[in-house]
Order: C-alpha cells, then sequence, then structure tokens
C-alpha cells in the first residue's frame, strides 16, 4: 500500500471514561432525534444511548467537536459500546450551524463499513461549556471481549517506539506512559479529506495534517 503519509485516529476504551486524554471536554452536548439505522437517539452532558435498527442497545459518550468545512456541519464524535459488550461503534452526529437539529449521522462498527445516513430532524444542542465529570456508568464502557474481525485491516502492519500493529488486526500503543491492546477496526481512504478546522485544540496540542495528496486513516479501539 503506497501513501503520502498516515494519521492514526486511537480511540481507547476504558473501564471510567470521564475526560478525553486527561482532559475535560470543552463543551456540553445533548440530542433527542433519530435516524434510520440508530433509533431512539439521546443524551444529556455528552451521555446517551440509542438502538441499532430499533432492537440492540448501544451506550455512548460524545467527545469531541469539529466544524466541517466542506459540507457547513458540526460534527460530533461519539464513541459507543453495545449492551452485551462485544461490539463497539464511532459515530459523527452532524448538524448545520445554529440549526439545532440532527440532519446527517455517519457510523462505523465491527460488523458495519463507515457509512452515512440522513438524520430526521429532532433536537441537537451544545454549548461551550466544559463537562468535567459526565455521569456514566463505566460498566456501560467496558469491552468484556472484543477481537478485531475487520477484513479491511488484515494484512497490514507497522511498529514503531509506542505502536505496534500486527496483521491480525491487534497490537499495542503506549500512550502518556501506559500501554494499551488494540484491535483495528476500519481503514479510510482519505485521497480527498479536508484538513480539519480544530474547534476543540486541547485535545489536539500540535495536529500534523498533511497538506495535500491525503492520508490513510486506520482506526483503531
Amino acid at each position: 500500500m503506497q501513501a503520502s503519509s498516515l494519521t492514526f485516529l486511537f480511540l481507547v476504551a476504558l473501564t471510567g471514561v470521564t475526560t478525553t486524554l486527561g482532559t475535560p471536554i470543552p463543551f456540553t452536548f445533548q440530542v433527542n432525534s433519530t435516524s434510520d439505522h440508530l433509533h431512539a437517539v439521546a443524551a444529556r452532558n455528552n451521555v446517551g444511548s440509542f438502538y441499532w435498527q430499533g432492537d440492540t442497545k448501544y451506550s455512548f459518550i460524545v467527545f469531541n467537536h469539529q466544524y466541517w468545512p466542506d459540507d457547513k456541519v458540526d460534527a460530533f464524535y461519539a464513541f459507543a459500546v453495545r449492551s452485551d459488550h462485544l461490539d463497539a461503534a464511532m459515530i459523527y452526529f452532524c448538524s448545520p450551524r445554529d440549526s439545532h437539529t440532527l440532519t446527517t449521522v455517519w457510523y462505523e462498527t465491527y460488523e458495519t463499513p463507515l457509512n452515512v445516513e440522513d438524520g430526521e430532524g429532532g433536537l441537537l444542542d451544545w454549548q461551550l461549556t466544559p463537562v468535567l465529570n459526565p455521569p456514566i456508568n463505566p460498566a456501560d464502557f467496558a469491552l468484556a471481549r472484543l477481537q478485531s474481525n475487520d477484513t479491511h485491516t488484515r494484512g497490514i502492519s507497522m511498529s514503531g517506539n509506542d505502536l505496534t500493529l500486527r496483521t491480525d488486526g491487534t497490537g499495542r500503543l503506549t500512550l502518556q506512559g501506559a500501554t494499551y491492546t488494540i484491535y483495528s477496526e476500519h481503514i479510510v481512504n482519505c485521497d480527498m479529506c479536508w484538513p480539519p478546522v480544530l474547534d476543540s485544540p486541547a485535545l489536539y496540542p500540535k495536529p500534523l495534517w498533511p497538506t495535500q495528496d491525503g492520508w490513510w486513516e486506520f482506526h483503531v479501539l
């Protein structure tokens, strides 16, 4: 695989998630809406739940906010865990600035590649008010048993001082002195992606985004 550069998105599943990389979440988020696959989406103070196709419950925490200039939407990044703890998902809730409605939902799970669908309106609201300790149940976010099963990332390996990813999709990451087991979830070709506008710079103290030719994203848990 040839690429001009690589960018990695690391999502670390902890048993007690109250902050992102030790930084308070710098905004307050709430939503009450639905989409084709995500039913009864509801959250207050950045924590909530939805039902996948009306059946299976996922708990989620919204931890990041970016403005996507090409789509002209505010995007809110959520990490979700299925109620049986055997699946995890990344959800991107999107709303045109100042519209206060959920218009688009991007999502990816271990069983579903990156996809997008329309939101059915409803409330989406946020304020630049820090959330220091979201009211979560740590058990909701514990991944009791998870194995990488994404065939798109199988066969790819990389290694460095703080990162190892094996061809079976598993690896290790050392971050701020702690070592985590990681599982590759998806790979996204961002040849045509734009550098994001970082509305939450505290989460990315020194972003290094390629200025041309795009990049490959490896999404791992």
